[in-house]
């Protein structure tokens, strides 16, 4: 269900005080940990404390202080941002090339909306350049190794794209810039990793015709360009194989080495003040020069390795930042305000780690642990997020696939690794020793604890052959299950009350639920209801919970939507009533004390509610600025945080809000009509917020009446949506005293 501006609206107002600073009741803030791949970075050209980051998987975040605090944005895709470009005349105009296309910000990073008309599909943008005397005017580099890459330009500010690649025998384009004295002259750098070769080409004519200059450059897998702000007659080019300088227009290439030999070169920052103060990005951090390249030294004290992209701030040309792509902590954005001696991190709000895993100590609600699976490992706060530490000590791999702590004995926690099995730590994370005994480099996809006898923990193998493993040892020894060869399993769920019992879901041709009632000695399917994988081409589940309270009662997130069983997994019936169409569900979470209240976190759409059971959902989105949930967690003895791990904005939390049913003695119901015929409509949620910001949502019968009961006095907001319809008040306050209330929708729907 969509939620239109005034249900967000009421959502963000509604502050309260917490340990963690939350954005308020049914609202989300990030809460780390800070950090992640930046591929891109830009200076406001007026404004340079003002900075754009463009991450790996996070989008693009911006900071207004120079770097001391960063805050991410909303309508970008969970895909990599590879260009960004300022419109240096209407700098609140931003550009962003990703690997899902060219999007256009005009509030200065704020919002953003697909400026893709005239791409190819889904087109790899990794280079967007402005004219600077004609910012409407836009070069877009697209990396392709098919025709479909290539030089393509805008005339209108994005609207619109056109193929401009005549002459451009190489369409796999990684870099782009402009003559800033002469605009219709740019050079494209591309990959030699397609037929045709690779190196620099030129045009002289906006696009119209390019040509090959390649003269004296001996290493053509270009990573970057570079033109000389005051003489653009001298370009730089950066290779896997060094440094090149032009110094007539890219008619000879001559290397300029010396300094920086065996190193790959990933980024050029020309000084715009004294152009001959150069900063090279490479594979071992920052290297400057002050001669035009002539020689080379090492300029990265306090810098990770390797750096992808380099920017100067125009008005104090000794202040730099510095984008890092490297694992575990080092990663993100680094500033250095002294020319390039000493660099330090400037990440606060950054955070932009793949987060697949949050776990929360069951004993102490404030130590979470939690894991990112593109190369940062795992981290641990011990204040709910206010700050973390990495905490993996021993680990062979930063790749972390679940994480699982002992529920007598908290400081006993174990990590499951896609490619090195199990490890276990003894002390709550600080160091970690190999648990691996009976596996065969099999990679662990999920971890599952007993609740009972936490000595006893099972193992879902990413080997469609294997299946599962088990150990009774506290993960001394394993054995494979061998009636558990069912395919890769991607999650496990144990029964609370009866641990004997427990559940696994797979993927792939044979996708379903498989359960055993003896411990895993034997498995039997209990897929009946779902799709089938035959027919739908192929089925993942992705996550099963069971009631905590009521152990015959399941759910499944799926690749084809979420599935609800009533009978211990006899029989699947469809639990999908105001979740988006076609979208996976890849995260579930249940309320502990309140079992008919959980969360479903979905593929793109963001985090869904349910408070009944299933019958019914709504989103809880504000501020989630990733959409792409890959795990959800409810602090198990406070039920005050519920927890989202994103797949580009590391770990978001929010304080849900309280249901307003049940806390008094009256009802507001109300009918729905739409036109022509004033026809009672169903499906349309209404959405109540009450007094001290409780939150309930329903959805409208076939006979397009609602109700809520069980209601306290006061003054509470009534909100009608649906997709396609249009209310003409669909917004309403009411103030209840003694009497129920009635509160009647009409409008119009285009469906």
């Amino acid at each position: 269900m969509r939620l239109n501006f005034w249900t967000l609206f009421i959502s963000a107002v509604l502050l309260i005080d917490d340990h963690v600073a939350f954005g308020g009741i049914n609202a989300w803030t990030p809460i780390g940990p800070d950090g992640g791949f930046v591929l891109a970075l830009a200076v406001h050209p007026e404004t340079p404390t003002t900075v754009y980051a463009g991450t790996q998987n996070g989008g693009v975040f911006k900071t207004l202080n120079g770097a001391n605090s960063w805050r991410g944005s909303r309508g970008l895709p969970d895909a990599a941002v590879n260009a960004l470009a300022v419109d240096p005349v209407t700098p609140t105009t931003v550009y962003a090339g990703t690997e899902d296309g060219v999007f256009k910000s005009v509030d200065g990073g704020g919002s953003w909306a697909s400026a893709n008309s005239g791409l190819p599909f889904a087109p790899t943008v990794a280079a967007v350049v402005i004219d600077p005397l004609t910012p409407t005017t836009l070069f877009a580099g697209v990396f392709s190794f098919s025709v479909f890459g290539g030089v393509f330009k805008s005339t209108d500010g994005g609207s619109s794209w056109t193929a401009v690649n005549s002459g451009l025998t190489n369409q796999a384009v990684v870099a782009l810039v402009i003559d800033p004295k002469m605009p219709t002259t740019l050079y494209a750098g591309t990959s030699d990793s397609v037929s045709g070769g690779g190196g620099v080409f030129k045009t002289t004519d906006s696009g119209t015709s390019w040509h090959l200059v390649n003269a004296g450059l001996t290493n053509i897998s270009l990573n970057d360009l570079a033109v000389d702000p005051v003489t653009p007659t001298i370009v730089y080019a950066a290779t896997d194989g060094g440094m090149f300088k032009s110094t007539n227009g890219g008619a000879l290439w001559t290397p300029i080495n010396a300094g920086l030999q065996g190193l790959s070169l990933f980024c050029i920052a020309i000084d715009p003040v004294t152009p001959t103060t150069l900063y090279a990005g490479t594979n071992n951090t920052v290297f400057k020069s002050i001669d035009g390249g002539g020689s080379w030294s090492v300029s990265g004290t306090g810098l990770p390795i390797p750096v992808f992209v380099l920017a100067i701030d125009p008005a104090t040309t000794s202040t730099l930042y510095a984008g890092a792509i490297t694992s575990r902590f080092s990663e993100g954005v680094f500033k250095s305000t002294d020319g390039g001696e000493s660099w330090r991190a400037m990440n606060a709000g950054l955070a932009s780690l793949r987060d697949r895993v949050v776990a929360i100590d069951p004993g102490d609600p404030a130590t979470i642990y939690s894991a990112a699976n593109n190369f940062a490992g795992i981290f641990k706060t011990t204040n709910g997020g206010e700050s973390w530490t990495p905490s993996d000590d021993g680990l062979p791999s930063t790749v972390v696939s679940s994480v699982v702590i002992d529920p007598v004995t908290p400081t006993t926690v174990y990590a499951g690794l896609p490619g090195d099995g199990v490890f276990k730590s003894t002390d709550a994370g600080v160091s970690w020793h190999v648990a691996n005994f009976g596996f065969n480099g099999e990679g662990v996809s999920v971890l599952a604890i007993d609740p009972v006898t936490p000595t006893t923990l099972y193992a879902g193998i990413s080997n469609f052959i294997i299946g599962v493993f088990k150990s009774t040892d506290g993960g001394i020894s394993w054995s494979a299950l061998d009636n558990a060869r069912f395919g890769v399993v991607e999650t496990l769920a144990i029964d609370p009350t009866t641990p004997s019992i427990l559940y696994a879901g797979t993927s792939g041709g044979n996708g379903g639920v498989f359960k055993s009632t003896d411990s895993g000695v034997s498995w039997t399917a209990a897929s009946t209801g779902l799709p089938n994988p035959l027919e739908i081409g192929r089925l993942t589940v992705n996550i099963l919970v069971i009631d905590p309270l009521d152990s015959s009662t399941l759910y499944v997130g799926t690749s084809a939507g979420l599935f609800k069983s009533t009978d211990a997994g006899a029989l699947w019936r469809v639990a999908n009533v105001g979740l988006p169409d076609r979208v996976g569900i890849l995260a579930l979470a249940i309320d502990p004390v309140t079992p008919a209240t959980l969360y479903a976190g979905t593929a793109s759409r963001g985090v869904f509610k349910s408070a009944d059971g299933g019958l019914s959902w709504s989103a809880v989105n504000t501020n989630l600025t990733s959409l792409t949930i890959l795990t959800l967690a409810i602090s198990p003895s406070t039920r005050t945080a519920i927890y989202a791990g994103t797949e580009a904005g590391s770990v978001f939390a929010m304080t849900p809000a309280t249901s307003c049913v049940a806390t008094g003695s009256r009802e507001l119901s109300g009918l729905v009509t739409t036109r022509p015929h004033r026809t009672p409509t169903a499906n349309v949620g209404i959405t109540i917020t009450g007094p001290g910001g409780c939150q309930d949502t329903t959805f409208t019968t076939t006979d397009g009446d609602y109700a809520f009961g069980g209601l306290s006095k006061g003054t509470y907001t009534v909100t009608a949506d649906r997709d396609g319809c249009v209310f003409r008040r669909s917004t309403r306050t009411l103030k209840f005293r003694k009497a129920d209330r009635l509160a009647n929708f009409r409008g119009i729907c285009t469906d």
